[in-house]
């Protein structure tokens, strides 16, 4: 299996393996083809290295190509054929012993799969003490009539479970019924899915659309046919499913945005905007994009009456288990009062402003080559939500990409060469002996799916020479929904109506503060050099007794002030740093305001008394040494004042 150089990972009828073969042939690159359904071990090399269990898989040295349609769009663009003459790498499994037992073992390890919801405990929020948790649960009552499998896992996160709901999923699916109908909404969820290989979401795709629509059937002939006079999918809702679809894979083309806006008269749920329609395709997209990630990964057992409606459409369980019926999990009597369904949403609508994103996320940057789609979807339902933000588009939660990158194994994948995929449609599973579908999970250990769940970089390298080892290159973490790796930015503080007053109000005081030590400075400037040494020849007696005396005149009314000023500004400076949760530069203000503060309370008493109780024309010496001594507090009043002042201006400037 070393020569040729290209290895392509296949099995019979598969139309995805039969584009693969076709791009090939037509390049003139000879290849060695492996039938995945041949033997147990041709499958488990090809999901051990690759880190999924889809077809075709296509090796060239120990590059992996990610198919389906990156060798077609590789072979388009004149650059396959150099990429093959270039790789002088052998492919991950040469030198590995073809009969070993023990060889045949590991890689049987490797492709295993295990499902999260193994680790993972449910947590029953069906009897949810949380008020704003109640809506969640009348809704699903009347929408699906259980709780879906999903929110058992999810509430074990219950800030995550309600932001989700009411930030995404119910905006998204119901201002896309509003926008292209029920239909619509079914085609986009179901291709969305598919591209993703996600068969409990394909599943709740097809059963939600009900007995009267064959959700995969319908697409199909919309798409080859234009659809029968009358069907809910036509040529529009065809165009917007394969948008979706490519926008959770990150291949939206030009042709595919043109494609939605040029069938949009032909909308079998009447007249629609096409710029409308492409934002509720995308709120779609982004919500299936967490649902396929979080639901395939967990491998959730799928509602029994469901699963049963989907496989007579021919969605099978795939990985997933399948209950005996849908769960009776809500017939019992739900909490009375609380908020309603549509304060929630109004309220984390009025938190999310257009343009700023739920908690102070920034807008997401469109990605060039997407300079199509709308400048910012919206979710929209039923005009209570209005303008929720990009909570569809947020770090975290835009769609999520191809379910085999998030299992491949840090130390057994070869590296990946991304190219965006022409095809929209699911990827064909493969099977081992054709008797059940194989499915990701290289590396039996969550964590290590978990950690190559996104592509880094467009060609990830393997290191070691041992690709049994566990020592390869984990990806960082990405962005979800981005094609770069970088850490999310940190969510950001919300920002009160009282906070700018509370800090303005503290900038003033000190500023207060630092004018009347100012003025101070000015009065004993003449006398200044006795703060150092009180006998200091340089200073006249006549100027040290005359600004004594004014200093004296002064001690009934500065003190008070200066005082109430300071106290004023020591409790504006505590809210101040309560408010802002004591961040850095709060607690620096807040720091040296007690620092400052403290040594001229520890002083004042006594050098106020030693000037107030020494008459201006008295003993020289004593009217020097008083003087000098106060001077020299004054000056440390101005310097804590001038900082205090300035570190407030940085936080009114943050």
């Amino acid at each position: 299996m070393t020569d040729p150089t290209v290895h392509f990972f296949s099995k019979p009828d598969c139309v995805y393996c039969r584009t693969t073969k076709r791009a090939l042939d037509q390049a003139g690159i000879p290849y060695d083809q492996h039938d995945v359904t041949a033997d147990a071990r041709t499958a488990d090399t090809a999901a051990y290295h690759s880190g999924q269990h889809t077809v075709p898989q296509v090796f060239v040295g120990s590059t992996w190509i990610d198919a389906p349609g990156d060798v077609t769009a590789l072979a388009d663009a004149g650059r396959l054929t150099a990429l093959v003459d270039a790789v002088t790498t052998p492919v991950p499994w040469d030198g590995l012993p073809h009969d070993d037992d023990a060889t045949a073992d590991r890689l049987a390890r490797g492709a295993e799969d295990v499902p999260l919801h193994a680790s993972i405990e449910p947590s029953d929020g069906t009897h949810d003490e949380d008020p704003e948790s109640w809506p969640i649960l009348r809704f699903y009552r009347e929408f699906f009539g259980f709780w879906p499998n999903t929110f058992a896992y999810l509430h074990r996160w219950p800030t995550a479970y309600k932001l989700f709901v009411y930030c995404q999923n119910l905006a998204s699916v119901r201002g896309a019924v509003d926008v292209v109908g029920h239909g619509g909404m079914a085609a986009i969820g179901y291709a969305t899915s598919a591209a993703q290989g996600c068969t409990y979401c394909m599943t709740h795709a097809v059963a939600d659309a009900g007995t009267d629509l064959d959700v995969p059937a319908a697409l199909s002939d919309a798409r080859r046919h234009g659809g029968a006079d009358g069907a809910p999918i036509g040529p529009f809702e065809a165009a917007l499913a394969d948008l979706a679809a490519r926008a959770t894979r990150h291949a939206v083309t030009t042709s595919s945005l043109d494609a939605a806006r040029r069938t949009a008269p032909e909308a079998r749920a009447g007249a629609v905007d096409p710029d409308a329609a492409i934002e509720a395709a995308t709120q779609v997209a982004a919500s299936f994009g967490f649902l396929n990630v979080f639901n395939d990964l967990g491998g959730l057992e799928i509602e029994g009456d469901w699963a049963a409606t989907a496989a007579a459409r021919g969605v099978d369980a795939g990985r997933h288990g399948v209950g005996a019926a849908n769960a009776d999990n809500l017939s019992h009597d739900l909490p009375e009062g609380g908020p309603g369904l549509e304060d929630m949403l109004a309220g984390y609508a009025a938190q999310a402003p257009h343009g700023s994103g739920l908690g102070g996320h920034p807008r997401p940057r469109v990605p060039r080559g997407r300079r199509g789609l709308p400048r910012h979807p919206r979710a929209r339902c039923d005009g209570q939500l209005g303008r929720a933000g990009p909570a569809g588009l947020r770090r975290g939660s835009r769609p999520g990409r191809r379910r085999d990158v998030r299992r491949r194994r840090a130390s057994g994948a070869a590296p990946r060469l991304a190219v965006g995929p022409d095809a929209a449609d699911d990827a064909a599973p493969v099977r081992r002996g054709g008797d059940r579908a194989l499915r990701p999970g290289p590396g039996g250990r969550a964590h290590g799916r978990l950690c190559g769940r996104f592509p880094g970089a467009a060609v990830r390298r393997r290191r070691g020479a041992d690709h049994g080892t566990r020592g390869g290159d984990v990806p960082r973490r990405a962005r979800p929904g981005g094609g770069t790796a970088r850490r999310p930015p940190s969510r950001g503080r919300r920002v009160s109506t009282v906070e700018p007053l509370v800090t303005a109000a503290a900038t003033a005081c000190f500023a207060l503060a630092t004018g009347l030590f100012m003025v101070l400075a000015f009065l004993e400037r003449p006398v200044r050099a006795t703060m150092r040494r009180a006998t200091r020849a340089s200073v006249p007696d006549a100027d040290v007794r005359e600004v004594h005396a004014v200093l004296r005149r002064l001690l009934h009314q500065l003190p008070p002030t200066m005082m109430s000023v300071m106290g004023g500004g020591t409790l504006l400076v505590v809210a101040q740093a309560w408010q802002r949760g004591f961040d850095a530069t709060s607690t620096a203000v807040l720091v040296g305001l007690v620092v400052g503060l403290g040594y001229l309370l520890s002083q004042l008493r006594e050098r106020v008394a030693a000037v107030a109780l020494t008459p201006s024309d008295g003993l020289l010496d004593d009217v020097r040494t008083g003087l000098g001594r106060l001077v020299a507090l004054h000056h440390v009043g101005l310097a804590t004042a001038v900082v205090l002042t300035a570190l407030q201006l940085v936080v009114a400037a943050r």
